[in-house]
C-alpha cells in the first residue's frame, strides 16, 4: 500500500511534506521493571501495522487521507 500511495502523490502537483512521529520514548519514574528501556526508538519508529500511522508521513496539499 505504501508504493500506491507513492505512485499516487507523485501524480499531484503541489509540494510534498514529510511529518513525523515523536522520537523519544517516555522515561517514566513509575517504570520500576524497566519496560521503557526494552524498546529503542528505532525499533518503535519501524513499527508498521494495521490502525497505527508509520512514523513518516507524506501529504501533500488536496491529496485525500483517511482519518480512522
Amino acid at each position: 500500500m505504501d508504493e500506491l500511495n507513492i505512485i499516487y502523490l507523485t501524480q499531484i502537483t503541489f509540494q510534498m511534506k514529510e511529518y513525523h512521529s515523536a522520537d523519544s520514548i517516555s522515561n517514566d519514574e513509575r517504570d520500576v521493571f524497566g519496560v521503557n528501556l526494552l524498546y529503542t526508538t528505532e525499533y518503535v519508529n519501524a513499527i508498521k501495522c494495521s490502525g497505527l500511522p508509520n512514523h513518516c508521513l507524506l501529504l501533500k496539499q488536496y491529496a485525500p487521507g483517511i482519518q480512522l
